[in-house]
């Protein structure tokens, strides 16, 4: 998911002119980033960079939307005397263009969405918080008319996941770009070929109510892929890359480098907490689709998770998967579920690999830390990454989880025992 990796995008076909505007904006923003030190976090609010006190960013593989947080000092006017663009920006419902980077790299692209005031013995101080530009599809619900070669005003036929997407997007009062490295049907794995479908579902229908954000999950999710953003606040269709060469090895030194830094500022009384929990409540041994189409002939189809007991049992049903793609959704029903039960945060020192790199949502790591479980090392997909920029310095935290979840493939119980 990172710029600088290679990737080959495929782009909207419906581009608007100030989408290309913004672009070229934010292309000349990152150039002037170049030499920045690495570990400082720039807030760039409409063209002002703003001085920031600490400073929070989430970005994942399988989420729509990237956020951020960040506390600024602030000292209300007249008698700050500060930069007057930045007064107004930082006002309630200002909506400002935001960009955050972690030194010279980009991470996030949107709005400043909420302001909180809060006051202390110390003084004044404002948390900002701001989303990728996809945030409006999280939040907005579908607005018609959206018969674009469908049946009605919410349905569709005959389209599929990336179409559709770039259809409603482009219809949007402020257009949101979409980008997809998914140009072919078949994405190589560790464990063989993963076989996506991309293909047209016959019949899409959906509620007046529903969510931009929501619609394009759960078809997403019945063709194998992932919805996400990028660091540019497009929205973006991905798959698991599972078949790369780990960018660290992690272990329980880095667990305790973690502490100590944490423990050089907190002092014994607010001594820092880590913790990784498995929650075997969250795992079923069978995941079972319903699929009801046109002529009232309901048909299934089921995906195991051995070793979990048989008692244990998650079913969906889903009146748009098509009968041909019932095998995929049930193994991506498993996947989703595993991805959440499976996940385990491991924090680092830094906001980079040994080798420089940043750490990004996508990538791998192979870890060997039995204080967690893993008895012998194991190469683990990076599904999210936390960066905190604190006094006490730059530190991030890995959400790791087997790349097994997301193939299909049994998961090595083993890691665990």
């Amino acid at each position: 998911m990172n710029s600088t990796s290679g990737r080959q995008l495929q782009y909207s076909p419906f581009q608007a002119p100030d989408q290309i505007k913004m672009a070229a904006k934010m292309q000349a923003q990152i150039a002037r980033m170049a030499g920045t030190d690495k570990n400082l976090f720039t807030l760039i609010l409409g063209t002002r960079k703003v001085k920031v006190l600490t400073g929070h960013v989430s970005w994942a593989i399988d989420e729509m939307a990237s956020g951020w947080t960040a506390e600024i000092a602030w000292v209300p006017p007249p008698l700050s005397g500060s930069d007057q663009a930045i007064q107004d920006s930082v006002a309630p419902y200002a909506y400002p263009y935001a960009q955050v980077f972690l030194g010279p790299n980009l991470v996030n692209t949107g709005y400043l969405y909420t302001v909180t005031n809060s006051f202390s013995l110390d003084g004044l101080t404002k948390t900002l918080e701001g989303a990728s530009f996809t945030a409006d599809l999280v939040d907005s619900d579908l607005q018609g008319p959206a018969d674009v070669g469908g049946a009605g005003i919410f349905d569709w036929e005959n389209i599929s996941v990336w179409n559709l997407a770039n259809q409603l997007c482009a219809a949007l009062p402020v257009p949101i770009n979409v980008v997809t490295d998914l140009n072919e049907k078949v994405v190589p794995t560790a464990q063989g070929d993963l076989v996506l479908d991309n293909a047209p579902f016959p019949y899409i229908q959906a509620e007046p109510t529903e969510k931009y954000g929501e619609l394009f999950t759960r078809l997403a999710f019945q063709r194998g892929m992932l919805v996400t953003t990028d660091q540019y606040g497009d929205l973006y269709l991905t798959a698991p890359k599972l078949k790369q060469d780990p960018v660290a090895t992690l272990g329980e030194g880095d667990i305790r480098s973690w502490i100590k830094m944490m423990s050089s500022t907190a002092g014994s009384a607010h001594s820092p907490k880590w913790e990784a929990k498995f929650d075997g409540r969250k795992r079923f041994y069978r995941y079972t689709v319903y699929c009801v189409p046109g002529d009232g002939a309901p048909t299934s189809a089921i995906s195991y998770d051995p070793g979990i007991p048989n008692n244990r049992m998650n079913a969906i049903v889903t009146p748009d998967t098509g009968i041909g793609a019932l095998g995929i959704t049930a193994a991506w029903k498993r996947s989703r579920t595993l991805a959440d039960a499976l996940t385990i945060p491991f924090p680092v020192t830094s906001w980079y690999t040994p080798s420089g790199a940043l750490w990004t949502p996508g990538t791998m790591v192979m870890v060997h830390a039995p204080s967690i479980h893993i008895n012998t090392p194991f190469q683990f997909l990076i599904r999210k990454v936390e960066y905190m920029f604190e006094p006490r310095g730059a530190t991030a935290v890995l959400s790791l989880l087997p790349p097994q979840a997301y193939t299909g493939d049994p998961i090595p119980e083993g890691i665990f025992s």
